[in-house]
């Protein structure tokens, strides 16, 4: 696990908390005091930061400095996370959010050892069961077949990840229109990798009708095999082909053809779509979308329902949703789950984290896993007497 101490710097702690923190290397060495070359030595393994200067790097980035001694230099790979960054702000994000899943990837790890998780056998075979094949559509169709779904809603779509392995995160930021990030964090121990499957979402920059779609979206480009574990520069030409095929799979993934059409039986009438978003949990945009591009409705007539839901109000929120996006929930349930099967209680859940995990306060844990605060409190020791006060 990643909590093993040496007597070494490790050079890539220091990058992943500083990228997490969104603090430039010449930022940190204005900070700490030395040259921003002498933080690019640090990160590279090429010089070893002074115990003041370590003292200075933990107080600046909010990691004991026990954290920096732990694992070795090459012991993860955050991997290449697929999603547009078009501007500083957003890649600084991108980075960020990568990096803490390298973090939670440590816990999952952790947990893995005490909960038996879905594996990514089946999204693999689904994978290999679409590559020759180019039709959206097709795809789609396949993709229900293996997964034994028929042609029924689907629900929730981040459960539908989770059994298929991949572990689903949120953060919240609100920049560009970074919906979701999707990669494959890598873990060393010993000689051997493992490869986990992250897919995070944003819950400021979609909405609770618009969520299905998002991770529908991400399922489609894990299914399509554009998120690789290696560094791979995509042209945007590339990029913008990618994203239209995700989109045509998720809307052919959530609304399939038959099923949809033979339901919508007043396309050009606004509320029939209200209708039927309680029956197919997607947003009412995405199936006016989705029976434009069936050819059901003219252009004219898309432009119209269209102009209807911003007379209406329903581009920013629609009737029938809830109010907030939810989080992903899958360590705090995990938590759960250990606590009440007795296997780590809650209170004793810090020191397992920091010795089999990776060293860092227990606001961080809580925030890692989407705890509330004080939910880690350590368990309290010792006898206690009852005192009464009686009465004169």
């Amino acid at each position: 696990m990643g909590a093993i101490v040496t007597s070494e710097f490790n050079g890539m702690r220091l990058t992943l908390a500083r990228e997490i923190q969104n603090i430039s290397s010449p930022k940190l060495a204005e900070k700490i005091g030395v040259t921003k070359q002498t933080v690019s030595q640090y990160e590279n393994g090429l010089i070893k930061p002074s115990a003041d200067k370590v003292l200075a790097i933990s107080q600046e980035l909010k990691f004991p400095p026990k954290f920096f001694f732990e694992g070795s230099s090459d012991n993860f790979s955050p991997g290449v996370a697929y999603c547009r960054a078009t501007t500083t702000t957003t890649r600084a994000v991108k980075l960020r959010q990568t990096n803490i899943d390298v973090l939670k990837s440590y816990i999952y790890d952790f947990f893995a050892e005490y909960i038996e998780y879905p594996s990514t056998e089946q999204l693999i075979d689904c994978m290999k069961s679409v590559a020759e094949c180019s039709d959206m559509e097709l795809i789609a169709k396949k993709i229900r077949e293996k997964l034994d779904l028929s042609d029924r809603p689907i629900r929730n779509m981040s459960y539908l990840l989770q059994n298929l392995g991949i572990v689903v995160t949120s953060f919240s930021e609100n920049v560009g229109h970074l919906d979701a990030i999707s990669h494959i964090p890598v873990l060393a121990n010993n000689g051997e990798s493992k490869r986990l499957y992250f897919t995070t979402y944003n819950t400021d920059k979609t909405t609770p009708a618009r969520l299905n779609f998002t991770l529908a979206h991400e399922l489609g480009h894990w299914i399509l095999g554009h998120i690789v574990s290696d560094v791979k520069s995509q042209a945007d030409a590339e990029y913008r082909s990618n994203e239209s095929d995700a989109n045509q799979f998720a809307s052919a993934f959530l609304l399939p053809k038959e099923a949809f059409l033979k339901d919508l039986q007043y396309p050009t009438v606004l509320n029939e779509y209200l209708r039927l978003k309680e029956k197919w949990h997607v947003s009412i945009a995405m199936m006016i979308r989705r029976a434009y591009m069936l050819e059901v409705l003219s252009p004219s007539q898309y432009q119209y329902l269209f102009r209807q839901l911003g007379s209406r109000g329903w581009r920013t929120f629609e009737p029938g949703d809830m109010v907030e996006v939810p989080t992903a929930s899958l360590f705090s349930v995990s938590v759960k789950i250990l606590d009440d099967n007795g296997i780590i209680e809650k209170g004793n859940l810090l020191k397992y984290l920091n010795e089999n995990c990776f060293t860092a306060q227990q606001k961080t844990f809580e925030d890692l896993m989407g705890l509330e605060q004080h939910t880690l409190d350590p368990a309290m020791s010792g006898s206690f007497s009852r005192v009464e006060f009686k009465p004169n």
